[in-house]
């Protein structure tokens, strides 16, 4: 395991070689295969070492909402604290409210080991000459770290399997991928709940999020990209249309099992087929069993039919499954007439596809047949 640094030329250099100089308050690193060495200042008086043996785990995220140096949180899984989640500026400065919290104070040195002993510098380094640096000297100050202790865990920690819950909070896993850095006042309203929060809570998706590539990438690419309200909300649709054919499948496999051992007649087989082949009865039957948080069902049920109300005279549906259907329609048989709506009308649209961001953690945090 190594720190890799890039200097002016494009040259990769390896430290693999940490250690903590107490007296000074540095961390040390050096490299088995060349005379270079990289001091990095650990900025604070009080040096908690007690998870020094322990098996903790480092990962980087964006956040354009939840960025500011107070926007510190314990991460919790059910009623266990696995570990915090803060801006990068946190550990690099003492100018916030979590500089003498004796928990946090535990993970500050513990970040910078795992951070320092196997990562990828963001940065380059022209020369090596400075000799003393901070974590700014590496990494951008939009970073947002998650650290965790692989103790407070039963299973292993699979953070694709994750991602719906962060996205819950606005967190996306830091990658090439660009990132939008534009704040969007629709999505700035929705998490501005957390703000001045001290915890957030995750849960894994039911849906093994590793072995879908589209969903996968869902997460780590186009939902922090794409500033395009329609595009978006396309995207999303593409997991409500995997849910779609997995309802579909699960239904037929049982009527085919039912016909098969003689359960069902042919006529009674074929009109089962029939009537799990639409798709509005399919996205109903997941909306029903997996309904959303009252507050987000009662907002997006509203804005909803607000929004359909514009094209369809005495819109009256109430069920969020009959919504987004028909919101689909509306977007693919007349998109014509969206893109000529009033700036309100439209900013209603954007609202409607940041609730379905939600909606969509959702269901894939809870779908389970």
């Amino acid at each position: 395991m190594s720190f890799i640094v890039e200097n002016g030329k494009s040259e990769k250099f390896y430290f693999d070689i940490l250690n903590f100089l107490e007296a000074e308050k540095i961390f040390q690193l050096s490299s088995s295969s060349n005379d270079e060495t990289i001091n990095v200042t650990f900025p604070f008086q009080e040096v908690d070492r007690s998870f020094e043996d322990k098996n903790m785990q480092v990962f980087f995220f964006h956040n354009n909402y939840l960025q500011a140096e107070n926007d510190v949180f314990q991460v919790y899984i059910d009623e266990s604290r696995i570990g915090w989640i803060f801006p990068i500026q946190s550990i690099i400065s003492e100018e916030n409210n979590f500089a003498n919290n004796p928990y946090f104070n535990k993970y500050k040195y513990a970040t910078y080991k795992e951070i320092l002993k196997n990562n990828y510098s963001h940065k380059r380094i022209d020369s090596f000459a400075d000799n003393l640096y901070t974590l700014n000297d590496f990494f951008t100050e939009d970073i947002m770290i998650l650290c965790i202790s692989s103790e407070k865990l039963h299973d292993v920690f699979v953070v694709e399997n994750f991602l719906p819950s962060f996205c819950n909070f606005g967190y996306y896993l830091y990658n090439n991928s660009p990132f939008i850095s534009c704040e969007n006042n629709n999505k700035k309203s929705l998490l501005s709940e957390y703000k001045g929060s001290d915890k957030i809570k995750i849960t894994s998706s039911k849906i093994n999020i590793e072995e879908h590539n589209f969903i996968k990438n869902l997460y780590l690419n186009h939902l922090k990209r794409i500033d395009d309200t329609t595009l978006k909300f396309f995207l999303l649709y593409q997991v409500i249309e995997y849910l779609i054919e997995k309802e579909f499948n699960i239904k037929f496999e049982k009527a085919l099992e039912d016909y098969t051992n003689l359960r069902i007649d042919k006529n009674n087989f074929r009109e089962k087929i029939n009537d799990y082949s639409k798709e509005r009865k399919l996205i109903k039957s997941f909306t029903i069993d997996f309904p959303l948080p009252d507050k987000l069902k009662t907002d997006l049920t509203r804005d909803l039919k607000l929004f359909l109300s514009e094209f369809t005279i005495n819109y009256e549906k109430e069920d969020i499954g009959d919504l987004i259907y028909d919101l689909r329609n509306i977007l693919i048989h007349r998109y014509r007439d969206i893109d000529i709506l009033e700036t309100d009308k439209f900013n209603l649209f954007d609202l409607i596809t940041h609730q379905m961001e939600l909606a969509i953690n959702h269901y894939l945090i809870n779908y389970c047949r």
